[in-house]
């Protein structure tokens, strides 16, 4: 993280990067704010409809899981914030961990197929950029792979699933019987696979939080008086989530950074300018992130003490005690 902070920061004019700031057109960076909501409102909804394959949860409810997912990854690196999302799933839901991770693992496969799909659409725009081309063969290689897995996996999912299991039940027949609830639970939360309407309507989401994000970067630039056409945000996204993929830093910083002032020095865009546009963008993405996760994480809280006492009261109950 250092070393590219260092990276995009050297050189730089900070009295010039002052300047863009203080010029920015507000009118333009408020509605960037709104569609940043609104793409986390996208997001959300399209982990909803795959969920609702395990258990049907309110909206408002996945979307705090949601949110706090997301500021963990603001904090650590990796995309932990997954992780707890799926975690706090399992628990505040009561669904098998394994389903609450599927559900997750399936709006990652579709947000990956939407870009790469993205990708194959703005072929002839990145094709004089070898690193940025290399890049988006493997994210298209890596989901038409996956797809591939997936649709064998259901056609065969009975022989597989007792192959597996006869195989681990050499050495456990505990260990089996637990394979077989986890693959089962698995299958459960990918159930929304099983609907070509419901597969239909995540991609057609995934994609639509793409543009949302395409324009985002188009307004912020012209909010700094940087000239961005769509075409060229479209490569500037690809650039940005081809190398933000696995988020090896906290928050992206210097990461995200970098990679901007690369995007944007291939349309002729100065480090100053692109490294201004980058922290601005950043920011407005993150601060809704930061404020409503951490809203979301005390309401949990607040929800999980107050589940706790539930609980408490039912069982003191049943014990006569009350």
């Amino acid at each position: 993280m250092g070393g590219l902070l260092y990276w995009s920061l050297h050189g730089i004019a900070v009295s010039r990067v002052i300047a863009l700031w203080s010029a920015m057109e507000w009118p333009l960076i408020r509605l960037v704010l709104v569609l940043t909501l609104l793409d986390i409102a996208v997001r959300a909804f399209s982990w909803k409809l795959t969920v609702d394959s395990v258990k049907r949860i309110p909206f408002f409810h996945l979307l705090s899981l949601y949110l706090i997912g997301q500021i963990t990854n603001v904090v650590l690196p990796l995309k932990l914030g997954d992780f707890a999302q799926g975690y706090l799933l399992g628990k505040r839901q009561e669904i098998a961990t394994a389903a609450s991770f599927s559900s997750i693992a399936v709006v990652r496969f579709f947000q990956f197929l939407s870009l790469a799909v993205i990708f194959l659409f703005a072929l002839p725009l990145v094709a004089y950029r070898r690193s940025l081309l290399r890049g988006g063969w493997i994210l298209l290689g890596s989901a038409v792979g996956v797809l591939l897995l997936s649709m064998v996996m259901k056609r065969y999912q009975t022989p597989i699933i007792h192959a597996v299991v006869r195989f681990i039940g050499r050495w456990s027949n505990d260990a089996a019987e637990k394979v077989v609830i986890i693959l089962q639970s698995v299958k459960q939360g990918a159930g929304s696979l099983k609907s070509p309407l419901r597969v239909a309507t995540v991609f057609g989401f995934s994609l639509l939080s793409w543009i949302i994000e395409i324009i985002m970067i188009v307004l912020t630039a012209h909010a700094l008086s940087i000239a961005v056409s769509f075409s060229q945000a479209t490569i500037v996204l690809l650039a940005i989530n081809l190398a933000l993929i696995i988020s090896p830093t906290p928050g992206n910083i210097g990461t995200y950074q970098a990679v901007c002032i690369i995007a944007l020095g291939w349309f002729g865009i100065d480090r100053t300018k692109a490294l201004s546009f980058s922290f601005v963008l950043q920011l407005i993405q993150g601060i809704p992130v930061i404020t409503l996760g951490t809203g979301s994480m005390l309401f949990e809280l607040l929800h999980r003490d107050e589940k706790s006492v539930s609980s408490t009261g039912v069982a003191l109950k049943k014990e006569g005690k009350l």
